[in-house]
């Protein structure tokens, strides 16, 4: 009896689109990182000691409320 080709082919491995999801989300994460880490290094400040922080503008207040009171 003769080994016909529709025998032996299984079809498309399955495995492959998960393969390919997993790889775009790694790099989609990876450019995610990056983009945050080159966009947030203005706001890094550094004081005398070499440490640094991160000052967001939406997170500080206002002052001039402050100046505004005190006159100098």
């Amino acid at each position: 009896m003769a080994i016909r080709a529709k025998d032996i082919y299984q079809g498309r491995k399955k495995s492959r689109f998960h393969t390919g999801l997993i790889i775009t989300i790694i790099l989609a994460l990876i450019a995610a990182a990056i983009l945050i880490f080159y966009g947030l290094r203005r706001y890094a400040v550094y004081d005398e000691h070499g440490n640094a922080t991160l000052i967001l503008p939406f997170s500080q207040k206002t002052e001039t409320a402050d100046a505004e009171e005190s006159p100098d």
